[in-house]
C-alpha cells in the first residue's frame, strides 16, 4: 500500500468507528431519556433497585469511558483488517460465497462461542490479580444506567471479544455474522443495564426464562460474584455462580402491582470527620457526625460510598458500617491500610477534614424486630467483622428474644478488630456466644458449623470475609444440607486501581 492508500485506508476506519459510536450513543440516550426520563414515573413498577444512585456525575463517567472504549478499537480493527487483506483469516465479506445455511449457521455459532467465552472471560475479570485494575472500572456503577453499557476500562473490550479475534483464524466467519452478533451483542448489552424489569411475567413459564435478564444482570452489578452470564443463564446454573435468590428476586420485581417509592441517592453530601480511633496496628475507625439525619436511616450490615481527594487525585471507595444505627449516634468505619485511600485514612486524615459520602445503602442487612424470637448465625473473617458487629450489637440490642453465636476467624489474636468489645458482649449477654479462630491454632471447620447449627433452628446465616472462607463455609452448609434461602454474604469490592499510579 502506498501513502495515499494508507491514509484512505485509515480514514475510513475512523469514519466507520465515529459513525458506529455516534450510532450506538444515540441509541442508548434515545433508551435512556424515554425508560429513565420521560416514562419513569409510569415504569416504578418495573424499577429494579429502590434506591437511585446513578446521577450526573456517573452518567458523565460512563461516557468518557465509552469514548476511550471506541478509541481503543482504532488500534485493533486495523489491524484484523490489514491480516484479513493478507489472507491470514478466514473472513469472507460476500453472504452468499458459502450459502445461506452457512450464513445462519455461521451466526448460531458465533452466538454461542461469544456467550461461552463471555462467561468464562467475565469470572476471570473478577480473579483478584485483574479485577482491581480492569473490571472495576464497569462496577463502578452500582446502579445501572443505558450509559453503563459501553463503560468499560479500554482493555475489557478486547478481553470480552476474544473469541472474534480467534474465530476469523479458526473457520469461514462472515463479516455479516459478526454485524448481526454485535448488534444482538448491543442489545442485550443495554436490556441488561436499563435498571428496569420489562421481561413479561409468561417467559418464566417458558424456556424463555434461561435467558439473562435486566433482573439478573443486576444483581451482578450489586454484589459481583455471581450471574456472569451475557445471554443465557445456562453457564451460571451449570457451574452453580447463580445467586440463590435470584428466582425470588426476580419473581418479586415482575408481581409488584404498585409503583416503588424510588430514594434518590446519587448526590454526594459532605460529612465531617469526628474522631479517629486504632483499633489494631493494622486497622483504625474513622467516625462521622453527620448533621443530616438521612445519614442514619440505614440498616445493620450495610455499607457507605465515600469520594476522597488524595494530593488531588478522587477516590471512590465502599466501606461497611461497623457502626450500629440503634445503638450509636454516629457513623464509623473500621478499615485496614491495604490502598491508597486506606493508608491515606490511617495515616493522614485529620479530625475535622470533611469527605463527600452518599448515603448509607446495600442488601447485606438485617430487619429487627422486637417481637422476634429468632436464631443468628454469624460469619466473620478478619476485617469482615465491621458490619457483622453493627448487626451484632443491633440485634442484641433490639431483639432480647433472639439468639445470636458469632464465629470469628483471624490470621492471629493481635489482629482481631473489636476482640474486647466482643467479648464484653459475650459476657454480658445471655443470648450472645462469640467464638474465635486463630491460624495456626483453631481453625473454623465443617464440625464446629455443625455444633453451631445443633443448638440453633433455622438460623439467619450471615457471612463476611475473604473469598477463601465465604467458599469454605458456603461448602461446609450445602454438605450440612442449611438451606440456601436462610444464608446471606456480603459481596462488593474495592475501587478501580490504575495501571498508572
Amino acid at each position: 500500500m502506498n501513502p495515499q492508500q494508507i491514509y484512505q485506508f485509515l480514514a475510513s476506519i475512523i469514519q466507520s468507528f465515529f459513525q458506529s459510536f455516534v450510532s450506538q450513543m444515540l441509541v442508548i440516550t434515545i433508551v435512556y431519556f424515554i425508560v429513565w426520563k420521560i416514562l419513569a414515573p409510569k415504569f416504578k413498577r418495573f424499577r429494579i433497585q429502590p434506591v437511585k444512585r446513578a446521577g450526573s456525575v456517573q452518567i458523565r463517567q460512563e461516557i468518557k469511558n465509552s469514548v476511550i472504549v471506541v478509541l481503543a478499537g482504532l488500534v485493533t480493527t486495523p489491524i484484523v483488517l490489514i491480516l484479513q487483506q493478507m489472507g491470514y483469516t478466514k473472513i469472507y465479506t460476500d453472504p452468499s460465497q458459502y450459502g445461506l445455511g452457512y450464513l445462519i449457521f455461521n451466526v448460531v455459532i458465533l452466538w454461542i462461542i461469544g456467550d461461552a467465552w463471555f462467561y468464562f472471560a467475565h469470572r476471570g475479570l473478577h480473579h483478584p490479580a485483574l479485577y482491581r485494575y480492569i473490571h472495576a472500572v464497569h462496577h463502578q456503577s452500582l446502579d445501572v444506567t443505558p450509559y453503563t453499557t459501553l463503560s468499560f476500562h479500554f482493555l475489557e473490550p478486547l478481553i470480552l471479544s476474544g473469541w472474534i479475534y480467534i474465530s476469523i483464524f479458526l473457520f469461514p466467519v462472515s463479516t455479516l455474522a459478526i454485524s448481526i452478533n454485535l448488534a444482538v451483542g448491543l442489545f442485550n448489552n443495554l436490556k441488561s443495564h436499563l435498571g428496569y424489569e420489562f421481561y413479561p411475567k409468561f417467559f418464566d413459564r417458558t424456556p424463555l426464562k434461561y435467558l439473562v435478564n435486566s433482573t439478573h444482570h443486576n444483581q451482578h452489578h450489586t454484589r459481583y460474584n455471581g450471574n456472569y452470564g451475557l445471554s443465557l443463564r445456562f453457564w451460571d446454573l451449570v457451574f452453580g455462580t447463580e445467586f440463590d435468590d435470584y428466582d425470588w428476586t426476580v419473581s418479586q420485581v415482575k408481581n409488584r402491582r404498585n409503583p416503588v417509592r424510588i430514594v434518590d441517592n446519587s448526590i454526594y453530601r459532605k460529612i465531617k470527620i469526628s474522631k479517629i480511633v486504632p483499633e489494631t496496628h493494622e486497622a483504625t475507625s474513622i467516625y462521622f457526625k453527620p448533621e443530616d439525619e438521612n445519614f442514619y436511616n440505614y440498616l445493620p450490615g450495610q455499607h457507605i460510598n465515600l469520594r476522597i481527594n488524595v494530593r488531588g487525585k478522587v477516590y471512590e471507595r465502599i466501606f461497611s458500617l461497623s457502626s450500629s444505627p440503634v445503638v450509636d449516634d454516629f457513623l464509623r468505619i473500621t478499615v485496614k491500610q491495604h490502598s491508597v485511600v486506606t493508608t491515606y485514612l490511617r495515616n493522614e486524615a485529620k479530625v475535622g477534614d470533611e469527605i463527600q459520602a452518599l448515603y448509607p445503602w446495600g442488601q447485606f442487612n438485617v430487619w429487627l424486630d422486637p417481637n422476634q424470637n429468632k436464631d443468628y448465625l454469624l460469619v466473620a473473617g478478619g476485617s469482615g467483622i465491621t458490619p457483622i458487629y453493627s448487626m451484632v450489637r443491633s440485634i442484641l440490642a433490639t431483639e432480647k428474644n433472639s439468639k445470636v453465636v458469632l464465629l470469628y476467624a483471624n490470621k492471629s489474636r493481635e489482629n482481631a478488630i473489636f476482640s474486647q468489645e466482643i467479648k464484653d458482649l459475650d459476657d454480658r449477654c445471655g443470648n450472645f456466644t462469640a467464638l474465635d479462630f486463630i491460624s495456626g491454632q483453631r481453625r473454623l471447620d465443617r464440625d464446629i458449623l455443625a455444633q453451631s447449627l445443633q443448638s440453633q433452628t433455622n438460623p439467619e446465616i450471615y457471612i463476611c470475609g475473604p473469598a477463601g472462607l465465604k467458599e469454605m463455609v458456603k461448602t461446609y452448609l450445602k454438605d450440612l444440607g442449611v438451606s440456601p434461602n436462610h444464608l446471606h454474604e456480603e459481596d462488593f469490592a474495592d475501587g478501580y486501581v490504575s495501571f498508572f499510579n
